[in-house]
C-alpha cells in the first residue's frame, strides 16, 4: 500500500513518493535488534544494552555520511530541482528585491529603479519554484513573462531568462538599445529517468555601457570595434578571453569569432566559435549594441603575456572569408585578425 503513489505515478520510481514505504524497511532492522538482545540478555546483561548502542552508533554514522555525501552530490541539486531557484534567486538579485539565494529570508528593501526581467513562457509555466520564489517582485510588476507589457520599454536595464531551446525574438527586442549585452548559461536540470543533464535557461542582461572598457582597441569592417578585452587562466586547464564588441551599424550576418593562442608565432590552442554562444549573435547586434563575448581556450601550461599571443578576428563560416580589421584611416588591412596587446 505504501508503495502505491510512486507505482501509480507517471514515470516511476520517484524518490519522494517512495519515502513511504521507510516505516515497513525499519521494522525489519529493529526485530534483529530485538533478536540480538534477547540471546545476548540471559549469557551477560551488560553485552545487550553495549551490542545496542554499537549497532545504532554504527547505522547513525553511516546514515549521516551517507546523507551528507547525498546533498553535495548532483543527484540532490536534481532531484530538489536547484537550477529553477538559481534562476529566481538570478533575477532577484538583478531586480534587488527578494530571495537572492542565501540565507532563509529574504532581506527587505526597495528594489533598484529602472530594472524588468523577463521569464520565457515555458520557464514560468513548468517551474513552480520559480513563480514562488519570484512572487515578491512579481507582485511589484517587476517580472513578467509576457513580452508585450508595455514596461520594459521604460526600463533603463532588463534581464531574459530564456529557454535555449526555442528562438525567441520578441524577448531579444525587449533589450534596451546603447547597453551593455551580457549572455551567460545559467544552470542545468535533469530529470528523474534521464542519465545526461541539460542546460535549463541562458541569461541576458544589460548594463550601462560604461560597464565596458571605453577605449579603441581596434576595427573591423561592416562597422564593427573592439574596445577592449582581458585574458584570464581558469582552474581545470582553460584560458578565458573576454571580448568587447561595439556595432556602429546592424549587421546581417552571423559571423565565427576565432580567437588563437600563439606562442612563438605557433597555434598552441583555438577557439571558434559565434559571439556571445550564438545566444546574441553578430547577426542580431543593434548599432549601439555593446556585447561581451567570452571565449574559453583549453590550455593546461601557464599562460606568459610575455611569450603567448591571443589573436582575435571574424569570419563567414559559409565562405571561410576573414572580415578585414581597418587601420586608422579606416581602410582595410589584408589581415585575418587582430593581435590583443596586454
Amino acid at each position: 500500500v505504501m508503495l502505491l503513489p510512486t507505482v501509480l505515478a507517471e514515470d516511476a520510481p520517484h524518490m519522494l513518493r517512495a519515502s513511504g514505504v521507510l516505516p515497513v524497511l525499519f521494522l525489519l532492522p529493529a526485530l534483529g535488534i530485538e533478536a540480538l538482545r534477547a540471546w545476548l540478555a540471559p549469557r551477560a546483561r551488560w553485552l545487550a544494552p553495549v551490542a545496542i548502542a554499537l549497532v545504532l552508533a554504527f547505522g547513525a554514522t553511516e546514515g549521516a555520511w551517507r546523507y551528507a555525501a547525498h546533498l553535495r552530490g548532483p543527484a540532490a541539486y536534481y532531484q530538489f530541482e536547484a537550477g529553477a531557484s538559481t534562476l529566481a534567486a538570478e533575477a532577484n538579485a538583478f531586480l534587488g528585491v527578494g530571495w537572492s539565494g542565501e540565507g532563509l529570508r529574504a532581506p527587505g528593501g526597495n528594489p533598484t529603479s529602472g530594472r524588468a526581467v523577463y521569464v520565457a513562457p515555458r520557464l514560468w509555466r513548468d517551474w513552480a519554484s520559480v513563480r514562488y520564489l519570484t512572487a515578491p517582485a512579481a507582485s511589484q510588476g517587476l517580472v513578467y513573462s509576457d513580452a508585450a507589457w508595455p514596461g520594459f520599454a521604460s526600463a533603463e536595464d532588463v534581464a531574459l531568462y530564456l529557454w535555449p531551446f526555442e528562438e525567441d525574438p520578441a524577448a531579444l527586442d525587449l533589450l534596451p538599445r546603447d547597453r551593455l549585452v551580457v549572455v551567460r548559461e545559467g544552470a542545468q536540470e535533469r530529470g528523474d529517468l534521464e542519465a545526461e543533464s541539460r542546460l535549463l535557461y541562458v541569461s541576458l542582461h544589460t548594463k550601462p555601457p560604461d560597464a565596458a572598457p571605453q577605449g579603441i582597441e581596434a576595427r573591423w569592417a561592416e562597422g564593427i570595434t573592439l574596445l577592449g578585452h582581458r585574458v584570464t587562466p581558469l582552474e581545470g586547464g582553460q584560458l578565458a578571453v573576454d571580448l568587447y564588441w561595439r556595432a556602429d551599424e546592424p549587421l546581417g550576418r552571423g559571423y565565427t569569432v576565432f580567437v588563437h593562442l600563439l606562442e612563438d608565432d605557433i597555434l598552441v590552442s583555438q577557439h571558434d566559435g559565434p559571439a556571445a554562444g550564438g545566444y546574441y549573435g553578430t547577426e542580431r547586434w543593434r548599432a549601439g549594441d555593446v556585447v561581451f563575448d567570452r571565449h574559453l581556450l583549453p590550455f593546461p601550461g601557464a599562460y606568459d603575456p610575455e611569450r603567448h599571443q591571443v589573436r582575435v578576428g571574424m569570419y563567414w563560416w559559409e565562405t571561410m572569408e576573414h572580415l578585414s580589421p581597418l587601420d586608422g584611416a579606416g581602410n582595410p588591412t589584408g589581415a585575418t585578425g587582430h593581435t590583443l596587446s596586454e
